[in-house]
């Protein structure tokens, strides 16, 4: 998980985690890290559960459409800022026409940023529709034969889902289905 939600507490959001025998490394969003020694054999399930819990609250508080509403809204403020640019030019407006100029990367920032975090939610959807059926197919057979090679030796986690592209995640989840529902 690389963002979270409003009013979500940064230091208690797991971004990812660890361990090396009974040691757990923790790091949250806020890039605050935390370790501690745990001889539960359940500790990795546990707090494979709570990032579950935090990826399904944040899919249900994120609004998808209001995102690729902003995403929409800034590319367009981008075209009008680069017409007005265009226009201004010819008349010899500078002042409006660098106006016009930081209107377009401003656009271009914000649509990339919304298309990024688009993508993460999406990538998380995918995993989580996945994530009660995983036990029923073969994992190996399921990572195995994709392009490329060394990004499928992360098992299929809520722990790795970041280590997975948003193309990446989508080969999965089309072959996750087409083996499940053959």
């Amino acid at each position: 998980m690389t963002f979270t939600y409003d009013n979500a507490d940064l230091s208690t959001t797991i971004k990812r985690y660890r361990h090396k025998g009974s040691n757990y490394y923790i790091e949250y969003l806020d890039g605050s890290k935390s370790d501690y020694y745990c001889s539960s054999e359940n500790e990795s399930q546990r707090i494979e559960q709570i990032m579950l819990d935090q990826a399904l609250d944040r899919q249900g508080m994120m609004d998808l459409q209001n995102m690729s509403f902003a995403k929409t809204l800034a590319i367009s403020g981008a075209w009008i800022s680069s017409a007005a640019c265009s226009i201004l030019y010819n008349n010899d407006k500078f002042v409006l026409g660098t106006l016009a100029m930081t209107g377009i990367v401003t656009g271009c920032i914000v649509a990339r940023s919304e298309a990024i975090k688009i993508q993460e939610l999406k990538k998380y959807k995918m995993f989580l529709e996945m994530y009660s059926d995983l036990h029923k197919i073969n994992e190996t057979e399921l990572l195995s034969n994709l392009e490329p090679e060394p990004i499928y030796q992360y098992p299929l986690t809520i722990n790795n889902v970041d280590n997975y592209s948003y193309g990446q995640m989508k080969t999965l989840y089309k072959k996750f289905n087409e083996t499940l529902y053959r």
